[in-house]
C-alpha cells in the first residue's frame, strides 16, 4: 500500500493493527510511483525486541517501520524532533522536552483552550525544509496517545 506521509509516497505493508491502523489517515488510493519503500524484516523485529524489550512483533514493526521512515527522511530534506506539535493560528509550535515532562498534557491544554488548535503529532512529528521554508507533519508514528 502507498501512504503520503510528511509529503512522501510510502509504500509499506504494515501486518499488525498498530501501524496499520495509525497508519489508514495517510493511505493514498490513487496509482502513484513510490519514493520509498520501506519493508520489515523478521530477525531485525526480533532483535528490536530484545534490545528494546518490546512485548511483541507489533510493536517492533511500529519501531522498525518508524525508525526506517525517519532515517530516510533526511534524503528529502527533513528530520524527526521528539516534540508534541500543536497548530494555533495556521502555524506550528513544538514541545520538546524528555519523556514524562508534560509535552503532551501542555499541548491538549492549547486545543482545550483555544478553538482552532489541533495536534498535528504527539511525539514524533517531521519537519521538512523545503524552499527555504519549514513545514511540520503528522506522521502514523505518533507514540502511545490516539488522536482523535
Amino acid at each position: 500500500m502507498i501512504y503520503k506521509i510528511a509529503g512522501i509516497y510510502v509504500e509499506m505493508d504494515p501486518q499488525y493493527p498498530r501501524t496499520a491502523e495509525q497508519s489508514m489517515a495517510y493511505r493514498v488510493t490513487e496509482p502513484v510511483k513510490p519514493d520509498l519503500i520501506l519493508r520489515t524484516d523478521k530477525k531485525i523485529m526480533d532483535k528490536l525486541k530484545e534490545i528494546h524489550s518490546l512485548p511483541n512483533d507489533e510493536s517492533s514493526e511500529y519501531m522498525l517501520l518508524a525508525t526506517e521512515f525517519y532515517e530516510y527522511l533526511i534524503e528529502f530534506g527533513g528530520f524527526m524532533l521528539h516534540s508534541s506539535a500543536v497548530v494555533h493560528n495556521g502555524r506550528a509550535y513544538l514541545f520538546s522536552a524528555p519523556s514524562g515532562t508534560g509535552k503532551s498534557t501542555h499541548t491538549q491544554l492549547w486545543v482545550k483552550h483555544f478553538d482552532d488548535a489541533y495536534i498535528i503529532n504527539d511525539d514524533k512529528p517531521a519537519i521538512r525544509l523545503i524552499n527555504g521554508k519549514f513545514y511540520v507533519y503528522g506522521t502514523p508514528f505518533w507514540g502511545k496517545q490516539i488522536l482523535t
